[in-house]
């Protein structure tokens, strides 16, 4: 088919248009919910990791507070 073809029938050459867009606004869409799913997984693994240590932190903490009342317990 020759382009000129599109070019005399404007009808169809609207409807090109209106397909290629369709499909770029689709594309752009899956990209986007990858880019966002990709984005959530990333902040679940960084909750995850710092929930992880300030698990740690607390123990250390409350080993620190147990130690700390035993002293003074002894001191009394």
């Amino acid at each position: 088919m020759d382009r000129n073809f599109l070019y005399r029938h404007r009808d169809l050459l609207t409807l090109v248009h209106a397909t290629e867009l369709e499909s770029v606004e689709r594309y752009l869409a899956s990209c986007a919910s990858a880019v966002s799913r990709a984005s959530l997984q990333a902040d679940l693994a960084n909750a995850q990791a710092r929930t992880v240590r300030l698990s740690a932190r607390i123990q250390q903490l409350e080993k620190r507070l147990s130690q700390e009342l035993g002293q003074q317990a002894w001191r009394e």
